[in-house]
């Protein structure tokens, strides 16, 4: 399923605040963009999602014991492959406000998605927020099939 890119753009911006990163990244060249970062920091571009990944690692990011899981699921070429059959994501322990929080990670291919133009979208959102939204889809759909 590929998702247009304005629209999907809109409603992350309407529901910024369960995220606590959204990025835009180019698998091919490692190029990204922050849709949205902590409160803190404004966006910006940058050139290499490795490097970044490194440095989140280094600054104590990602917890110790999810670090290897993190860098297999982060390798730009292995996710290029994973996306063209559905959404990756990977749960994981990230530092959040001096303490390790339960998060998902999901890859989100933007509607011109292809292997020659690998563009994703990246976002993070707190395991409890990830289960909420996951409860009220499959509420959803029980009262649809209840009228």
């Amino acid at each position: 399923v590929m998702i247009n890119k304005e629209v999907l753009l809109h409603d992350l911006y309407l529901l910024s605040s369960n995220y606590h990163k959204v990025i835009e990244v180019n698998l091919d060249d490692g190029t990204y963009f922050e849709v949205k970062v902590d409160d803190k920091e404004p966006p910006r571009v940058y050139k290499d999602i490795k490097y970044w990944m490194d440095q989140f690692i280094a600054a104590g990011g990602v917890h110790p014991d999810d670090v290897e899981k993190f860098r297999e699921f982060f390798d730009p070429f292995i996710l290029k492959q994973k996306v063209v059959d559905k959404w990756p994501k990977v749960f994981y322990r990230r530092l959040i406000d001096g303490e390790y929080k339960e998060v998902c990670m999901e890859v989100i291919p933007m509607d011109n998605y292809s292997q020659d133009d690998p563009i994703v979208l990246i976002v993070v959102k707190e395991i409890d927020e990830y289960v909420k939204d996951y409860r009220e889809q499959v509420f959803n759909k029980v009262i649809e099939k209840l009228l």
